[in-house]
């Protein structure tokens, strides 16, 4: 099976990151699509995006770390 990370820097920016997880969300594949992983990178030290990939990411399909 192919895999695919999909890599997010991130600091400070709540309104876009939930944005793009939405319309990462979105994404359909065929029948044998691709396992996929989220790995958002948060440079903020009060892990401002942990809540929103919490919030966004809860009943994905896909992985988030």
């Amino acid at each position: 099976m192919t895999s695919v990370a999909i890599c997010v820097a991130t600091y400070g920016r709540p309104e876009g990151l939930t944005r793009l997880l939405s319309s990462l969300q979105r994404q359909v594949f065929s029948h044998d699509g691709p396992e996929v992983r989220v790995v958002v990178v948060d440079n903020d030290a009060g892990r401002s995006a942990e809540a929103i990939c919490h919030q966004r990411w809860s009943r994905a399909d896909w992985k988030i770390d």
